[in-house]
């Protein structure tokens, strides 16, 4: 009777063991399998930014304890963790992810973001809120952040998983929300959007709600080929600029000097 009763208890621990060793692979599975990129994807030239384990690639900017991984997601909760910014900047791109957001949570992600400065007048920020059935503002979801409100309320309830779709492809900016067009934007027909930053980090800002981002890819698609460099001055004289004040610009030996009073040499052209 001993003996049958440790048999027993022997195969009962073996299945235990068994079946924690298939729940722990199916969920590192599961984690993978949420983060990892299609073929297709692949092939277009997408590489994901995010490996669902830690932060590699990711910087934090303020409080570093608000972002942790669990579960193959980047967990946000709010506590001055400011923004998550990737280690690498980006100009034009396609980017792709997945966020779930709780009830009444404020997030974003920003784009072209600098190094000083705010970061939604600089550079750019496509705001994440719980939105979903409510008047289309500048701040709800899918909205570019107080400049346009989103085209159609595209966002799902809170706790639910939306798809997020980000291209800038200057001055073309486009955005859509679970398959929807949100964002159809020609930068240089807006004087609010022609003159910002065209190249910086991307970020997950921290603003006051907790949620989750999964499946982050994005596809580089370089600098504009238009921008080139040209010479602002000829060595010569002062072509192409405007003076300002009271000071006296000459040009000696090709350079350009000022003396005797105060001023400003300014480009005839803006930048």
């Amino acid at each position: 009777m001993i003996l049958k009763m440790r048999n027993s208890i022997d195969k009962l621990f073996l299945l235990s063991m068994v079946s924690l060793l298939f729940c722990i692979v199916g969920t590192q599975t599961l984690q993978a399998a949420n983060n990892e990129l299609s073929p297709q994807e692949r092939e277009e030239g997408f590489v994901s930014l995010f490996n669902g384990k830690d932060l590699t690639g990711w910087v934090p900017m303020g409080n570093p304890d608000v972002f942790t991984v669990e579960n193959g997601e980047i967990v946000l909760t709010p506590n001055q963790g400011f923004y998550l910014r990737t280690e690498k900047p980006y100009e034009n791109f396609i980017l792709r992810l997945e966020y779930n957001i709780a009830e009444n949570a404020n997030s974003g992600i920003f784009f072209h973001a600098p190094d000083y400065g705010r970061i939604s007048r600089i550079g750019g920020e496509i705001q994440i809120f719980d939105s979903h059935g409510k008047e289309l503002k500048t701040h709800s979801a899918g909205a570019l952040y107080d400049v346009f409100p989103p085209k159609v309320d595209a966002a799902k309830p809170a706790g639910e998983w939306n798809a997020l779709e980000l291209s800038c492809d200057w001055p073309m900016l486009t955005v859509t929300l679970n398959g929807e067009m949100v964002q159809d934007i020609n930068c240089d027909d807006d004087i609010r959007l022609r003159w910002r930053k065209r190249q910086g980090w991307l970020g997950i800002q921290d603003h006051g709600g907790k949620a989750r981002f999964r499946n982050i890819r994005i596809k580089d698609l370089g600098g504009n080929e238009s921008a080139e460099w040209t010479p602002l001055f000829n060595g010569a004289d002062l072509s192409g600029w405007n003076i300002i004040g009271d000071a006296k610009w000459t040009v000696e030996n090709g350079e350009l000097i000022a003396a005797d009073g105060n001023g400003y040499a300014i480009t005839e052209k803006r930048y």
